[in-house]
């Protein structure tokens, strides 16, 4: 996105979702241990939960060490297995990175700056 002046840019953060479906036989809580059994190196479980019970639907994420800090922050992969009513398990599976977009020069703090601690005092005494 440009700004109002054409030499500079207006930059932000950005977080990219992935979606995947599939379908199987397989029971949702028997689906998600078997990915949890294939995640990436590296990766840490950050927990999972049932609604309605493992048999009915299960959900769990995992958190993935960070690639690149400079410009991608935090990556999740998160599952999601439910019984529907063919008797077949929909799977559902996102993976979400977020994106530092780089900024110009100008928007950094130098790496030699250093935090300071300033006070005003007021001329005019307190009423």
């Amino acid at each position: 996105m440009v700004s109002a002046r054409g030499d500079s840019f207006l930059w932000y953060e950005g977080q990219v979702d992935r979606v995947r479906f599939w379908l199987t036989a397989t029971e949702p809580s028997q689906v998600l241990s078997s990915i949890d059994a294939h995640v990436p190196a590296g990766a840490m479980s950050n927990g999972h939960g049932w609604i309605g019970g493992p048999e009915l639907d299960a959900v769990q994420s995992w958190s993935l060490p960070t690639i690149d800090p400079a410009r991608l922050g935090q990556r999740l992969i998160v599952v999601t297995a439910a019984k529907l009513a063919d008797d077949q398990t929909g799977v559902r599976a996102d993976v979400w990175v977020q994106y530092h977009a780089p900024r110009p020069a100008a928007q950094r703090v130098p790496a030699q700056a250093r935090c300071s601690t300033s006070r005003s005092l007021s001329r005019h005494p307190a009423r």
